[in-house]
């Protein structure tokens, strides 16, 4: 089953350029639209694919989509009764709202990265800062005019000079203000996971690759993600099997293979270990979602 992917038209109030909304979400199929997303999960719990990017998302959590990025939610509620529905706080908001030179306007220069950043989905891991910018997100339905537009650029610049914060796809790792020394080794780890995914990958070769001992590489990257190396190269693996479920007829003995599974049966108990469903489960639910 090949899934299409929706294109949604946003639209707003005559008298807003931008929305606010507090709803039970996530009732449609993979889309995009031409808006960026910043969506505050208040109850529930599911699966987010961003992009290339797979994970689970949960109560608190805030993330920021950029616009033109295929996304959509796979709630537990969905499929799962005894799990709790998804009730969120969205603010919409097109490129317009922003001043036309901003590239050029020092004043936006970080929240322009932040945006440039969106493309890839950021999910914001400060709980204080979190529930700040909830608070200040549900002000913005109290209000009209002027002063709207000045509690989203509030938003957005907290947001921007929040160090921690992670990207969901092509580059799952904190974005701190560490320094380079830090960055360095766990981008060029990163950088060779994807790149190499569907091959054979130990550990010795990572650590070839990256110049250090694998001992060594092990802790300092357990140390700096809170993950290990293997949960790493997995979540590419199926992130990447997940697209391919979602745009492609293969069969999952194709899939766990292109994916870099030669064993059909370690895939499928590792999909289900990260997704909690089968890879079949998974599809089946793609298109209960699309058909909605």
């Amino acid at each position: 089953m090949k899934t299409s992917i929706l294109y949604r038209k946003i639209l707003y109030s005559a008298d807003e350029s931008f929305s606010y909304n507090r709803h039970i979400p996530f009732t449609l199929p993979l889309h995009y639209h031409d808006d960026y997303e910043l969506i505050y999960i208040a109850s529930g719990s599911g699966k987010e694919y961003i992009r290339d990017g797979l994970s689970e998302y949960k109560a608190g959590d805030l993330m920021l989509i950029g616009k033109n990025i295929p996304h959509f939610h796979l709630s537990d509620a969905f499929y799962n009764t005894n799990k709790a529905s998804e009730l969120c706080d969205i603010l919409y908001f097109p490129l317009s709202i922003f001043p036309a030179d901003m590239n050029n306007t020092k004043e936006f220069f970080e929240v322009n990265r932040l945006l440039k950043e969106s493309c890839y989905g950021v999910k914001f891991l400060s709980s204080p800062l979190v529930k700040e910018v909830c608070t200040v997100m549900r002000d913005i339905g109290r209000y009209r005019g002027v002063k709207r537009v000045i509690l989203l650029y509030e938003i957005l610049d907290m947001l921007s000079k929040c160090n921690e914060r992670r990207v969901v796809s092509s580059s799952d790792f904190l974005l701190t203000a560490c320094n380079n020394s830090v960055h360095d080794p766990i981008n060029r780890i990163y950088t060779y996971l994807k790149s190499n995914f569907r091959e054979s990958i130990n550990l010795k070769s990572i650590a070839s690759y990256v110049g250090q001992n694998p001992s060594s590489l092990c802790r300092f990257f357990k140390q700096h993600t809170g993950k290990t190396l293997f949960t790493v190269l997995n979540e590419i693996r199926i992130a990447y099997a997940c697209s391919l479920l979602l745009y492609s007829d293969l069969n999952n003995s194709q899939i766990a293979y292109e994916a870099g599974y030669n064993n059909l049966s370690y895939f499928n108990k590792t999909f289900k270990l990260i997704l909690h469903q089968t890879p079949t489960e998974y599809r089946n639910n793609l298109k209960l979602h699309h058909d909605i």
